[in-house]
């Protein structure tokens, strides 16, 4: 799955197209609020180092919550926060690749940690294919068109809206050769059942396409998304788990 969860911190690990034939990873970083009263380490950074299976470093840095740099990186970006989700981004071939991540408190103590072994995908091959939806909640319309308009702007790695939110979700879709993919969008419920159609746009910045998802009339509960592109008679797909509160 792409989005994970430990003691300290909730993460989310996306996919995108780099350069050069490699796949440009994404990892966001939330620290998980306690129980209200309960006194515990708070994350103030996520030290990252991925590596192939051959051992060959592909990626090490450190994320902080507040400004910061990444270093002994391949076309490394670090971009952090003062509150809210931080992302490390960061080029790996595709395959097998192993991501170990240290949540230390700001003192640099290490207070949890994550070895998770990933396949990276290869977003060149002749075939179609879609990066992994980043997801964005805006409260007002304010809020929704300053992010349509941010192609910088931080996803979340959280899936827990209200009713009152919007939901922003963009990605990339690729074609085969110079054939235009044809992208569509459901809701379905938590079996798995097609509920609605979700209409598809054009991104304004930030990827190839974007959906604007009002929750408003959804009820209370679990619903995924589900992203299908097609071209040169295949299909690819990416589900988005969303789960709807008071």
């Amino acid at each position: 799955p792409s989005v994970q969860g430990n003691q300290a911190v909730r993460t989310w690990l996306g996919s995108a197209r780099g350069a050069a034939g490699k796949t440009q990873l994404t990892l966001i970083w939330e620290p998980i609020a306690g129980p209200p009263g309960a006194r515990r380490e708070v994350p103030g950074r996520v030290s990252v180092i991925a590596a192939r299976e051959s051992g060959e470093l592909v990626y090490r840095g450190r994320s902080v919550a507040e400004s910061g740099a990444a270093r002994g990186s391949t076309s490394p970006t670090t971009v952090s926060t003062l509150s809210g989700p931080t992302r490390v981004a960061f080029e790996a071939p595709p395959g097998p690749l192993e991501l170990r991540l240290s949540i230390e408190d700001a003192g640099g103590s290490v207070i949890d940690s994550e070895v998770r072994r990933v396949t990276v995908p290869d977003l060149t091959a002749p075939q179609p294919a879609l990066s992994t939806p980043r997801v964005f909640r805006a409260r007002t319309a304010r809020d929704l068109q300053g992010l349509v308009q941010d192609a910088s702007a931080v996803p979340l790695a959280s899936r827990e809206f209200s009713r009152g939110d919007r939901v922003l979700i963009r990605f990339d879709a690729y074609g085969v050769g110079t054939e235009s993919p044809s992208v569509k969008a459901d809701i379905l419920n938590r079996n798995g059942q097609k509920m609605a159609d979700v209409p598809v746009a054009p991104a304004t910045a930030g990827g190839t396409h974007q959906i604007d998802l009002g929750l408003a009339s959804m009820a209370s509960g679990d619903y995924v998304l589900e992203v299908v592109v097609t071209a040169g008679g295949s299909e690819a797909r990416e589900l988005v788990p969303i789960r709807v509160g008071s």
